[in-house]
């Protein structure tokens, strides 16, 4: 594939998960296998603001800790994400698979799976809390995945991507994050908002210089 020369992409994304305590009843615990699990949990990747980001992610995997059976789960398609139970809390290894980009490796990244408040009581921080769901806890954080020299197409899908969807109002991908990672999410979004105008200004001098060679005017 042809390769967008001297060009960068920033494609923000969330990586996180959710985790909830089991109660006694809970269904799960039903299985002889899962009947000293606490909590049931989801991890996850999406795009900021619950953004659409099938349309630069061709697949997903998120690799959990050895003693789950199939412990490598893939995703295809949104959502991408893996829903568990579970009493510890370990590393997952996340493998995130470009569209048009087969000279790319994947991108990984890795997110500490959190059940519990970070504080020694176990008590509840109101900034880890979703209060329309009171009792699940939620880490998570933006990240950036940047393509050096994108390949046309995933450029393309880019361009075509963002003039559907700018501008992105609304509150941000949690609304219960610090104000440092709305700040940080922010300039996320001016600076994909400026470097796709760029980018379609080149583009479009790039095909008039074309159009002119090929009249000779």
């Amino acid at each position: 594939m042809a390769k967008k020369k001297g060009l960068q992409l920033i494609l923000p994304i969330v990586v996180g998960n959710q985790a909830e305590k089991l109660s006694d009843d809970a269904p799960e615990k039903r299985d002889p296998a899962k009947v000293d699990h606490t909590h049931r949990w989801k991890i996850y990747v999406r795009g900021a603001n619950n953004e659409d980001i099938s349309y630069f992610v061709d697949r997903v995997t998120i690799k959990l800790h050895e003693s789950f059976p199939d412990h490598r789960r893939t995703s295809t398609h949104p959502p991408y994400e893996v829903n568990e139970t579970g009493w510890g809390e370990f590393e997952v290894e996340i493998s995130i698979h470009l569209k048009y980009s087969p000279d790319y490796k994947p991108v990984k990244l890795a997110h500490m799976l959190r059940l519990f408040p970070p504080d020694e009581d176990h008590h509840v921080q109101p900034s880890l809390v979703d209060p329309s769901r009171p009792g699940i806890m939620v880490t998570e954080r933006l990240d950036e995945i940047i393509v050096t020299e994108p390949s046309e197409e995933l450029f393309e899908a880019m361009v075509k991507h963002h003039q559907r969807t700018y501008p992105i109002n609304g509150p941000v991908f949690n609304a219960q994050f610090e104000a440092a990672e709305l700040a940080k999410y922010e300039r996320v979004q001016k600076d994909m908002r400026d470097q796709t105008a760029a980018l379609e200004k080149r583009l479009h001098d790039a095909q008039l210089a074309m159009q002119r060679l090929k009249t000779g005017h």
